[in-house]
C-alpha cells in the first residue's frame, strides 16, 4: 500500500467527513438518499451505494450520524422486503446489491435472501451480488450454489441499466 503523509491523511480524513455531514442533506424523512437536498427525484441504487458508503466509513473510525445511517438502514430493510422483480427491466441486480449492502451491515434479510434466490429471473450481476450477500453472513453453501455454473467473465451489453455502470457490466 502507498504510504500517506500525515498533512494527506488529514485532507483525506477531512474530506471524508464533509462527505459524510453534507450527505445530511440528501436524506429525506424515509431514510433514503435523494439526488439533490430536498427533492425527491432518487434512484434505488444511488441510495443503497450511498449507504454502502457510509457503512465503510464507519467500519474505517469515521464518526457517522447513528440516525443518519438507523434511518437509511431501517428504509433499506423495509424495501428489501417488499420488493417484486419489474417485468420490463430486470432489476434483480438492485435487489441482490440492496441485500448484499444490508448483509454487510448484520442485518441480513434471510427471507428476502432466498426469494431473490428462488427466482428464475437472476441477471448474472444479480447472481453474483447475491452469493456475496450470502457469503458476507457465513452461508457459502448457499453462495456457491447461486453462482454454481457461472464463469467470472463480463460480457459486453448495451443495455444500460440504473446503476451507473459501464457497457461492460
Amino acid at each position: 500500500l502507498m504510504k500517506l503523509g500525515d498533512k494527506r491523511k488529514q485532507q483525506i480524513q477531512s474530506h471524508v467527513s464533509a462527505a459524510i455531514e453534507g450527505m445530511r442533506k440528501f436524506q429525506n424523512a424515509q431514510g433514503e438518499f435523494n439526488y439533490w437536498p430536498g427533492s425527491g427525484s432518487h434512484n434505488a441504487w444511488a441510495s443503497v451505494y450511498a449507504g454502502h458508503f457510509l457503512l465503510e466509513a464507519k467500519k474505517a473510525g469515521y464518526l457517522v450520524p447513528p440516525a443518519m445511517l438507523s434511518s437509511w438502514l431501517t428504509y433499506q430493510v423495509s424495501a428489501a422486503q417488499r420488493w417484486e422483480l419489474d417485468v420490463d427491466h430486470n432489476d434483480s441486480h438492485m435487489q441482490a446489491y440492496r441485500l448484499y449492502v444490508l448483509s454487510l451491515a448484520k442485518k441480513p434479510q434471510m427471507g428476502a435472501m432466498n426469494r431473490l434466490r428462488e427466482s428464475t429471473e437472476l441477471n448474472t450481476k444479480a447472481r453474483w451480488m447475491l452469493a456475496s450477500a450470502y457469503y458476507a453472513v457465513g452461508q457459502s453453501d448457499a453462495a456457491s450454489s447461486v453462482i454454481a455454473g457461472l464463469q467470472p467473465v463480463v460480457k459486453a451489453s448495451q443495455v444500460r441499466d440504473n446503476t451507473f455502470s459501464s457497457p461492460l457490466g
